[in-house]
């Protein structure tokens, strides 16, 4: 994930280096074919990883470590309520 919108800006540079975004005349960025294609295996990618990571893991169980880690997250970060 982006920080900030100057690691925005380089992400979105990479993808158009790569010929995975265009911009349009609408200066509006668009997917070309090629990043349509790279999205769709990105997204299978993200699914078989899904999959091995939750593997043994309940739904209750998952819900409650992400919890478990944001209130870490926040804590660390000055947000807690403790």
């Amino acid at each position: 994930m982006a920080d900030g919108p100057s690691e925005v800006e380089r992400a979105v540079d990479q993808l158009l280096h790569r010929d995975w975004l265009r911009t349009g005349t609408d200066s509006r960025l668009h997917l070309t074919d090629a990043g349509e294609a790279a999205r769709v295996r990105l997204r299978e990618l993200a699914t078989g990883v899904r999959a091995v990571v939750h593997e043994g893991v309940s739904d209750e169980e998952y819900v409650a470590a992400l919890k478990v880690l944001r209130r870490m997250v926040a804590n660390v970060e000055g947000d807690g309520n403790s």
